[in-house]
């Protein structure tokens, strides 16, 4: 099984060659990315557009301890954006 876009993971950016462990939380994919890749994400002013007015901060956030909270979209129920689980992870 891979570990590609998991927390402490491979970079799920296709085009990573750091080899640093995944510990940023893309809250648009719902993946992680390495700090390099999270940080150029965060710089690209669509994203930075899109990130506030989705989620109010920036599209990617380091990962300091695993959390969970309400989903954004629907509290639970058949949500494509939660998977129906009503929570997300950061």
């Amino acid at each position: 099984m891979s570990d590609k876009g998991e927390l402490n993971g491979t970079c799920n950016m296709s085009s990573c060659t750091t080899g640093k462990k995944a510990n940023w939380y893309n809250y648009g994919s719902r993946k992680h990315y390495c700090e390099n890749c999270a940080r150029r994400l965060n710089a690209d002013e669509f994203n930075q557009r899109d990130a506030m007015r989705l989620f109010g901060h920036e599209l990617c956030k380091e990962v300091k301890q695993q959390e969970s909270y309400p989903c954004y979209n629907c509290q639970g129920g058949g949500c494509p954006v939660c998977s129906g689980m009503g929570v997300l992870y950061n």
